[in-house]
């Protein structure tokens, strides 16, 4: 598809995925080694106040999701 093809107002949902900390902090170190995704005692000092998965994370995690709907084939 493409972005021409979806309808003014279209919508889907996905099933729903939780991250665990273990995940996240995993998914960080090998991609996105930021102290406020792989380091709890420094995160608490952050903007954050913990923990938080990063960016690229969740949006390959949507992008599962999506793909899984099995709306979107080739």
């Amino acid at each position: 598809m493409f972005y021409e093809d979806f309808p003014v107002g279209f919508t889907f949902e996905t099933a729903s995925r939780q991250l665990t900390l273990d995940e996240i902090i995993e998914f960080a170190k090998q991609w996105d080694p930021q102290s406020f995704h792989i380091d709890e005692t420094a995160a608490k000092t952050s903007a954050f106040g913990g923990i938080i998965a990063s960016g690229f994370h969740t949006l390959t995690t949507a992008f599962r999701l999506t793909i899984d709907t099995g709306l979107f084939t080739e």
